[in-house]
């Protein structure tokens, strides 16, 4: 049995980070990934300075198969190597909802919405509203409903 100062865990809760690691995968993997990109946003002609945007197109069968798991979040990280720029954002479908926003997104940030708003959508659109210089976005990536369990 591990002593307190051993640095391992009982096995009991090792497993539980195990089933808990799995879970994570199931959420965030490249299994349940609909769609993602990386790129310069575009710079939005006449708007706020450093304001843009990044397109991401969701796959067809989102929009067409019934039996497919909804989007219900995605995944926005700012490349950290040129710091902190984005100053307001948000996530807009094609279909008119915003399913959220914020001040700033840092490494990476994870927005969840009710799926029912994402339905029908053919694409999801970063809004960088305002920012200290041109933002560098590493991943926006929109994923479906986590497995259950």
């Amino acid at each position: 049995m591990a002593g307190p100062h051993s640095g391992a865990l009982p096995s009991d809760q090792t497993s539980r980070f195990i089933q808990f690691g799995s879970w994570i995968e199931g959420c965030y993997g490249d299994a349940n990934r609909a769609a993602h990109t990386h790129a310069n946003v575009t710079a939005v002609p006449g708007a706020a300075a450093h304001a843009s945007t990044l397109v991401l197109k969701l796959p067809k069968q989102q929009q067409q198969l019934a039996s497919a798991k909804p989007i219900d979040r995605v995944v926005i990280q700012e490349d950290q190597a040129f710091g902190q720029r984005i100053l307001a954002w948000n996530v807009t479908t094609d279909t008119g909802v915003v399913p959220g926003g914020g001040r700033s997104i840092g490494n990476k940030r994870i927005l969840l919405w009710n799926a029912t708003e994402s339905a029908g959508a053919a694409q999801l659109v970063l809004n960088v509203l305002g920012a200290k210089a041109p933002a560098v976005i590493r991943n926006f990536a929109a994923y479906r409903e986590c497995p259950s369990g």
